[in-house]
């Protein structure tokens, strides 16, 4: 019932941006996707985008994760609205994300602001980033930690068919947080669970490499993140498909491997995507 009002909301807001700011309708677009690992992690998100004619876009989304813990279940809600729109080769945008889990162990209030330039085959972004997390504490008290990211992406397009992208992030927080993973500071979540759905990351990498063609594209990426709550590595491996059924319908495979870099292990990771555009 939560999520139904948050919707109905959210589509309140839709319906009256167009009147209120007087833009012109473009295409829009709904995708739903759903995954998992065999690390007992499964995850869904309905994605909503409306273009404008001039360049802007609104976009919204829910997503839901639950992760299998040893100890209990957790799942973990995450809403956000963004917004972004171009003047000749300047680009710009800010994103609003919330992310809670359903016992309220721990939350997340994230604004990203997005400035970057587009050439004729090169773009450039910078992605400046403040968060607010948080945390309940043993004993019942609740303590806030702000986190400070900036990050970079790079989109280059060779030709027609090939294009490669790059991004990286650094974030700093206001307090060590390694101290979450020494004593059991957090109450009802695992530290996996806090480092991996909550984004509490030390650092990100990510490089792909897309070939396009008319009716689909193949990527391949690789992403490399580095817990700030306990310092694991994790390397994402990933191959994807995006396939247009026609000019209405679109379809969105993706599978690959998730190695966590400190102790070897692997685990296998799959998504099934189905988007509507009009």
């Amino acid at each position: 019932m939560k999520v139904f009002r948050a919707w109905v909301m959210l589509g309140m807001v839709v319906a009256m941006l167009p009147q209120a700011f007087a833009f012109e309708v473009g295409e829009r677009s709904l995708w739903i996707t759903g995954g998992g690992d065999t690390a007992g992690t499964r995850q869904m998100s309905v994605d909503l985008e409306i273009a404008y004619k001039g360049g802007s876009a609104l976009s919204l989304s829910f997503g839901r994760t639950r992760i299998e813990a040893a100890t209990r279940k957790l799942d973990a809600d995450s809403y956000r609205a963004g917004w972004s729109g171009s003047q000749g080769n300047l680009r710009y945008g800010i994103d609003l994300e919330y992310w809670k889990d359903e016992g309220d162990a721990i939350t997340s209030k994230t604004t990203t602001l997005q400035l970057g330039w587009q050439g004729a085959r090169t773009g450039v972004t910078l992605l400046p980033q403040y968060r607010v997390v948080d945390l309940a504490l043993l004993g019942g008290s609740r303590r806030d930690t702000d986190s400070i990211g900036i990050g970079v992406a790079i989109d280059h397009r060779f030709n027609r068919d090939w294009r490669v992208q790059l991004s990286a992030w650094q974030y700093d927080y206001d307090i060590n947080m390694r101290v979450l993973s020494l004593r059991p500071v957090i109450r009802r979540i695992s530290r996996r669970a806090l480092a991996w759905t909550s984004g509490l990351y030390d650092s990100q990498r990510k490089l792909g490499l897309t070939w396009q063609q008319d009716r689909y594209a193949v990527d391949v990426s690789v992403e490399e993140t580095r817990s700030a709550v306990d310092g694991t590595r994790s390397r994402v491996w990933l191959i994807g498909l995006d396939w247009n059924l026609d000019r209405r319908w679109a379809l969105r495979l993706e599978a690959g491997t998730v190695v966590q870099l400190s102790d070897d292990s692997e685990d296998s990771v799959a998504s099934l995507g189905i988007g509507y555009y009009w």
